[in-house]
């Protein structure tokens, strides 16, 4: 091989330098993210883009360096000596012929090694980094992605931007004396990296009990949020649909190359928003009864829970109008713990009307709801303007809202207050990150657990954690109870807008165990598709996770804890019969109690 010595080669530094206007930019590595026991799930590869600088070259007017160049090419990457040639001698004016990029530095590590040792005239590569996901669509709409100018777009990467980028080096040649020709480099800056509060294993059981369920049956979104909710910490965020965070403007997981070519290009960009959307934190939904529990709450910490029983026929007059219970022919006398138990509507909205306006519309609000949690998330609403104003709470707003109708929320935002129904009364914000982590290993952020309020007293918090494990011991949670494990919960069928009778959102959120709450898990299905629409849809999720969940935070069974005994046939509402039950169980005289809406009311 030839090399260019003396002044040819200061000529040719002198040459290359100028063209590119004296410097030349190096890129930094962006941060990694990892779950909180430090497994990679987005990283920065290195890669290279090999090109040719034919001005240079053809400048030189020494064809020995020409050839050498091309067959160096030839015999380290195989390049066609003809194509190199047509490459220098068409592009004249050229200080940049890009021979391929993207290459690994396995592909091109001796290659490399050889352009710096030998100070190859004419061929030079540019070192990057391209954005990498383990995992594809694990988690994507937490993590997010980065676009083309590797800036984080959503998600984790777009709200720990500031920290996960890096600064820009560059390298410069410098001629001293007009005989010494050196380079000088100012390095780059690396990203910090960031480390989630999210636990990969317990985010893979929300993943995959979803898929499981996808496998019978069928839904528009799917959402599992699982918490700590002694600090707020989110332990995982998973949801249906996912999307390959490698590849996010890529829409072949869900239409045919024929369905999208018939999209226009706003339809497709409408797809891809509400694809990147984090529908835990963006999107708002009925609570339906699984806001019964605050309720409740508000009259245990208020003194206001009748003295004597609730009475339900099967519906009740307010204000001239009828509204059902789910159970047409009614609930009968019920303690406060029982119309819970029962998920009664009618009891609900007896207890509504003792807790009165002023402490519904007030306690609303103290639990977090019409405002953001703020969760280190891009993009949460607040559904304030979805609640209703104090000056439109009226009666039947009042009744309907106490059973969890006619207003708005988000699932954090369920998440976030329910911990504080089951924790003592504390109201935490939501983290999904732990920390922020520099280079050198220097802590750059932690996010300590942050305490919003004290919304009800310990007192009030116990009283409501034992009426929700009465929920899955003897009432509408049945679905949800594991052998070895005392759970709470509340289930919820809601009637989505305009009320007919097709469209629901089902939902169930628990935790574990009773005495010491370590994990609540939310689970909302939007618009299921089965053969009998209710809550064990969801119930059949948070099973499925938390059997796995609990052994692996290390919350064992006990040995106390008894299966309930299954409910009588008349306690189950049956407008949509089915001879398939999706939790795979009980044949259907032995369900549980469901729920499902009829008139106003709903479950």
């Amino acid at each position: 091989m030839t090399l260019v010595e003396g002044k040819n080669f200061k000529q040719a530094v002198l040459q290359n330098a100028s063209a590119k206007g004296g410097n030349e930019l190096l890129n930094y590595r962006r941060g990694e993210i990892m779950d909180r026991n430090g497994i990679v799930v987005a990283q920065s590869v290195a890669n290279y883009e090999l090109f040719l600088d034919p001005k240079l070259l053809l400048e030189l007017q020494n064809p020995k360096i020409v050839e050498d160049t091309i067959a160096f090419l030839q015999e380290n990457l195989g390049y066609d000596p003809a194509r190199l040639r047509e490459a220098i001698e068409g592009n004249p004016n050229s200080h940049v012929y890009t021979l391929k990029k993207d290459y690994t530095l396995e592909e091109i590590k001796a290659t490399k090694e050889a352009i710096d040792r030998r100070r190859l005239i004419g061929v030079e590569y540019i070192e990057s980094y391209r954005r990498n996901y383990p995992y594809n669509d694990f988690a994507s709409d937490v993590i997010g992605f980065v676009n083309a100018d590797n800036r984080g777009a959503n998600g984790i990467e777009g709200y720990y931007e500031d920290y996960l980028k890096g600064g820009i080096g560059r390298r410069f040649g410098v001629v001293e004396d007009g005989n010494t020709v050196t380079q000088q480099e100012v390095l780059p800056t690396n990203g910090n990296d960031v480390y989630l509060n999210v636990d990969y294993t317990i985010q893979k059981y929300m993943e995959d009990a979803i898929d499981r369920y996808l496998e019978e049956y069928t839904a528009t979104n799917i959402q599992v949020i699982a918490m700590d909710p002694n600090n707020g910490k989110v332990l995982g965020m998973a949801s249906y649909p996912r999307y390959d965070a490698n590849k996010p403007y890529d829409l072949s997981a869900f239409f045919t190359l024929e369905e999208q070519k018939a999209l226009t290009p706003e339809e497709q960009a409408d797809f891809r928003f509400g694809l990147w959307n984090n529908w835990g934190i963006t999107s708002t939904y009925e609570p339906g009864s699984t806001y019964k529990p605050f309720v409740s709450a508000i009259a245990y910490e208020e003194g206001r829970e009748k003295d004597g029983l609730y009475h339900c026929s099967g519906s009740a007059v307010v204000n001239g109008q009828r509204i059902s219970c789910w159970k047409k022919e009614g609930h009968g006398a019920q303690t406060i713990e029982q119309i819970l138990a029962n998920s009664c509507n009618v009891g609900y909205m007896e207890l509504g009307s003792l807790i009165g306006k002023d402490l519904y519309y007030n306690y609303q609000r103290l639990f977090g709801f019409g405002s953001v949690t703020n969760i280190d998330l891009l993009g949460e609403t607040s559904a304030r303007t979805l609640l209703h104003s104090y000056e439109r709470l009226n009666t039947i707003e009042l009744a309907t809202g106490s059973f969890g109708q006619g207003f708005n929320i988000t699932p954090i935002q369920l998440v976030s207050g329910f911990a504080s129904l089951v924790n003592g009364g504390y109201l935490y914000e939501p983290h999904v990150v732990d920390r922020v982590v520099s280079p050198s290993g220097e802590v750059v952020l932690v996010n300590e657990p942050r305490m919003v309020r004290q919304v009800v007293s310990k007192e009030t918090s116990r009283e409501v954690v034992q009426a929700l494990k009465g929920v899955v011991d003897e009432g509408t949670g049945q679905r949800a109870y594991i052998e070895g494990y005392e759970i709470g919960g509340k289930t919820a069928t809601a009637e989505k807008l305009a009320r007919d009778n097709i469209n629901y959102v089902v939902s169930f959120i628990g935790f574990a165990p009773v005495e010491n709450p370590q994990v609540i898990t939310l689970v909302v299905v939007d618009e299921p598709r089965g053969p009998r629409i209710d809550s064990r849809y969801a119930a059949f999720i948070f099973k499925d996770v938390m059997e796995q969940m609990l052994p692996y935070l290390r919350v064992f069974k006990t040995d106390a804890v008894q299966p309930p005994e299954p409910l009588p046939q008349e306690a189950v509402e049956g407008v949509r019969e089915t001879q398939q039950d999706p939790a795979g169980e009980s044949p259907p005289e032995q369900e549980a109690a469901t729920e499902s809406t009829v008139e106003e009311g709903q479950e």
